[in-house]
Protein backbone atom coordinates (compact mmCIF):
# COMPACT_ATOMS: atom_id res chain seq x y z
CA UNK A 1 0.00 0.00 0.00
CA UNK A 2 3.00 2.32 0.34
CA UNK A 3 3.57 2.16 -3.41
CA UNK A 4 0.10 3.48 -4.13
CA UNK A 5 0.62 6.45 -1.74
CA UNK A 6 3.84 7.31 -3.54
CA UNK A 7 2.07 7.29 -6.87
CA UNK A 8 -0.51 9.74 -5.57
CA UNK A 9 2.18 12.13 -4.32
CA UNK A 10 4.02 12.06 -7.64
CA UNK A 11 0.83 12.61 -9.63
CA UNK A 12 -0.53 15.32 -7.29
CA UNK A 13 1.71 18.18 -8.56
CA UNK A 14 0.89 17.34 -12.18
CA UNK A 15 -2.81 17.30 -11.34
CA UNK A 16 -2.51 20.65 -9.56
CA UNK A 17 -0.72 22.20 -12.54
CA UNK A 18 -3.35 20.92 -14.95
CA UNK A 19 -6.14 22.14 -12.67
CA UNK A 20 -4.55 25.59 -12.31
CA UNK A 21 -4.09 25.94 -16.07
CA UNK A 22 -7.62 24.80 -16.80
CA UNK A 23 -9.18 26.97 -14.10
CA UNK A 24 -7.39 30.22 -14.90
CA UNK A 25 -10.46 31.67 -16.54
CA UNK A 26 -9.13 32.95 -19.84
CA UNK A 27 -6.51 30.25 -20.36
CA UNK A 28 -3.51 32.57 -20.20
CA UNK A 29 -1.49 30.36 -17.84
CA UNK A 30 -1.92 27.49 -20.27
CA UNK A 31 -0.57 29.71 -23.06
CA UNK A 32 2.67 30.42 -21.20
CA UNK A 33 2.19 34.15 -20.68
CA UNK A 34 4.63 36.01 -18.49
CA UNK A 35 3.72 37.43 -15.10
CA UNK A 36 4.10 40.93 -16.57
CA UNK A 37 1.50 40.14 -19.22
CA UNK A 38 -0.84 38.62 -16.66
CA UNK A 39 -0.70 41.67 -14.37
CA UNK A 40 -0.72 44.32 -17.13
CA UNK A 41 -4.47 44.12 -17.60
CA UNK A 42 -5.22 46.35 -14.64
CA UNK A 43 -2.77 49.19 -15.37
CA UNK A 44 -4.62 52.48 -15.67
CA UNK A 45 -1.91 55.04 -14.99
CA UNK A 46 1.72 55.81 -15.69
CA UNK A 47 3.57 55.73 -12.37
CA UNK A 48 6.96 57.09 -11.39
CA UNK A 49 8.60 53.75 -10.53
CA UNK A 50 8.28 52.05 -13.93
CA UNK A 51 6.69 54.61 -16.23
CA UNK A 52 7.73 52.97 -19.52
CA UNK A 53 6.37 49.59 -18.41
CA UNK A 54 3.10 51.21 -17.26
CA UNK A 55 2.81 53.17 -20.52
CA UNK A 56 3.24 50.05 -22.65
CA UNK A 57 0.79 48.11 -20.49
CA UNK A 58 -1.82 50.82 -20.96
CA UNK A 59 -1.29 50.81 -24.72
CA UNK A 60 -1.58 47.01 -24.81
CA UNK A 61 -4.87 46.83 -22.92
CA UNK A 62 -7.41 44.83 -24.90
CA UNK A 63 -10.45 45.50 -22.74
CA UNK A 64 -10.41 49.30 -23.04
CA UNK A 65 -8.65 51.88 -25.21
CA UNK A 66 -6.35 53.88 -22.95
CA UNK A 67 -3.99 55.17 -25.64
CA UNK A 68 -5.04 58.80 -25.30
CA UNK A 69 -4.72 58.69 -21.51
CA UNK A 70 -1.41 56.83 -21.81
CA UNK A 71 0.05 59.53 -24.09
CA UNK A 72 -1.25 62.32 -21.85
CA UNK A 73 0.11 60.69 -18.71
CA UNK A 74 3.47 59.89 -20.29
CA UNK A 75 3.97 63.45 -21.51
CA UNK A 76 3.12 64.67 -18.00
CA UNK A 77 5.52 62.10 -16.53
CA UNK A 78 8.44 63.43 -18.60
CA UNK A 79 7.84 66.90 -17.21
CA UNK A 80 7.37 65.61 -13.66
CA UNK A 81 10.60 63.60 -13.72
CA UNK A 82 12.60 66.54 -15.06
CA UNK A 83 11.07 69.03 -12.62
CA UNK A 84 11.40 66.72 -9.61
CA UNK A 85 14.98 65.86 -10.48
CA UNK A 86 17.74 67.07 -8.19
CA UNK A 87 20.39 68.07 -10.71
CA UNK A 88 20.09 65.38 -13.39
CA UNK A 89 18.94 62.59 -11.05
CA UNK A 90 15.88 61.52 -13.09
CA UNK A 91 16.98 62.72 -16.52
CA UNK A 92 17.80 59.22 -17.80
CA UNK A 93 14.36 57.94 -16.76
CA UNK A 94 12.69 60.96 -18.38
CA UNK A 95 14.68 60.34 -21.56
CA UNK A 96 13.56 56.69 -21.52
CA UNK A 97 9.97 57.92 -21.27
CA UNK A 98 10.52 60.27 -24.19
CA UNK A 99 11.96 57.45 -26.31
CA UNK A 100 9.03 55.14 -25.45
CA UNK A 101 6.61 57.92 -26.32
CA UNK A 102 8.34 58.47 -29.67
CA UNK A 103 8.32 54.75 -30.53
CA UNK A 104 4.63 54.42 -29.65
CA UNK A 105 3.76 57.54 -31.64
CA UNK A 106 5.32 56.01 -34.74
CA UNK A 107 3.69 52.61 -34.15
CA UNK A 108 0.26 54.18 -33.64
CA UNK A 109 0.68 56.94 -36.26
CA UNK A 110 0.17 59.60 -33.61
CA UNK A 111 3.20 61.67 -34.61
CA UNK A 112 1.61 65.08 -34.15
CA UNK A 113 1.16 64.41 -30.44
CA UNK A 114 4.82 63.49 -30.03
CA UNK A 115 6.16 66.33 -32.19
CA UNK A 116 4.05 68.86 -30.29
CA UNK A 117 5.24 67.44 -26.98
CA UNK A 118 8.90 67.51 -28.02
CA UNK A 119 8.57 71.16 -29.02
CA UNK A 120 7.15 71.87 -25.54
CA UNK A 121 10.02 69.97 -23.91
CA UNK A 122 12.47 72.13 -25.82
CA UNK A 123 10.76 75.34 -24.68
CA UNK A 124 10.39 74.23 -21.07
CA UNK A 125 13.74 72.53 -20.46
CA UNK A 126 16.42 74.09 -22.65
CA UNK A 127 17.62 76.70 -20.16
CA UNK A 128 20.90 76.11 -18.34
CA UNK A 129 24.13 74.45 -19.27
CA UNK A 130 23.19 71.13 -17.63
CA UNK A 131 19.65 71.06 -19.00
CA UNK A 132 17.50 68.09 -19.83
CA UNK A 133 17.26 69.40 -23.37
CA UNK A 134 21.04 69.02 -23.77
CA UNK A 135 20.66 65.32 -22.95
CA UNK A 136 17.82 64.98 -25.45
CA UNK A 137 19.96 66.58 -28.16
CA UNK A 138 23.00 64.46 -27.34
CA UNK A 139 20.90 61.28 -27.47
CA UNK A 140 19.50 62.14 -30.90
CA UNK A 141 15.81 62.10 -29.96
CA UNK A 142 14.20 64.46 -32.42
CA UNK A 143 10.94 65.22 -34.20
CA UNK A 144 9.34 62.38 -36.16
CA UNK A 145 9.86 63.16 -39.82
CA UNK A 146 7.76 62.29 -42.85
CA UNK A 147 10.46 59.77 -43.78
CA UNK A 148 9.69 57.83 -40.58
CA UNK A 149 5.92 58.22 -40.78
CA UNK A 150 4.02 59.47 -43.82
CA UNK A 151 1.49 61.33 -41.66
CA UNK A 152 4.19 63.68 -40.31
CA UNK A 153 4.44 67.19 -41.73
CA UNK A 154 8.06 67.53 -40.57
CA UNK A 155 10.75 67.21 -43.25
CA UNK A 156 13.77 65.03 -42.50
CA UNK A 157 16.11 68.03 -42.62
CA UNK A 158 13.89 69.99 -40.21
CA UNK A 159 13.94 67.06 -37.75
CA UNK A 160 17.74 66.93 -37.91
CA UNK A 161 18.12 70.68 -37.41
CA UNK A 162 15.64 70.70 -34.54
CA UNK A 163 18.23 69.29 -32.15
CA UNK A 164 21.50 70.23 -33.88
CA UNK A 165 21.09 73.96 -33.38
CA UNK A 166 20.88 73.48 -29.63
CA UNK A 167 23.69 71.00 -29.10
CA UNK A 168 26.87 72.12 -27.40
CA UNK A 169 29.65 72.81 -29.91
CA UNK A 170 31.47 69.54 -29.21
CA UNK A 171 28.33 67.41 -29.67
CA UNK A 172 27.20 69.30 -32.76
CA UNK A 173 30.66 68.96 -34.34
CA UNK A 174 30.54 65.20 -33.97
CA UNK A 175 27.06 65.13 -35.49
CA UNK A 176 28.00 67.33 -38.44
CA UNK A 177 29.75 65.33 -41.19
CA UNK A 178 31.08 68.45 -42.94
CA UNK A 179 33.12 69.72 -39.99
CA UNK A 180 36.85 69.19 -40.28
CA UNK A 181 39.52 69.44 -37.56
CA UNK A 182 40.16 73.18 -38.18
CA UNK A 183 36.45 74.00 -37.93
CA UNK A 184 36.23 71.96 -34.72
CA UNK A 185 39.12 73.87 -33.18
CA UNK A 186 37.44 77.16 -34.12
CA UNK A 187 34.24 76.02 -32.35
CA UNK A 188 36.15 75.41 -29.14
CA UNK A 189 37.69 78.92 -29.12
Amino acid sequence: WQGSDLALEVDAPAAKRASAAAGSGDGRAALGMTMEELTADGVTEVGTVEPVKNFRAMLNRRDVDLSSQAFDQMTAMVAKLVRDSISDQFFAKALGCLRALRTAAIELSDVDVFNSHLRSVKLDFSAGSNSFWSLVCASGVTLISSEEDASSTVATQEASKFIQADQPASVQAVADDDVDADDFADMLD
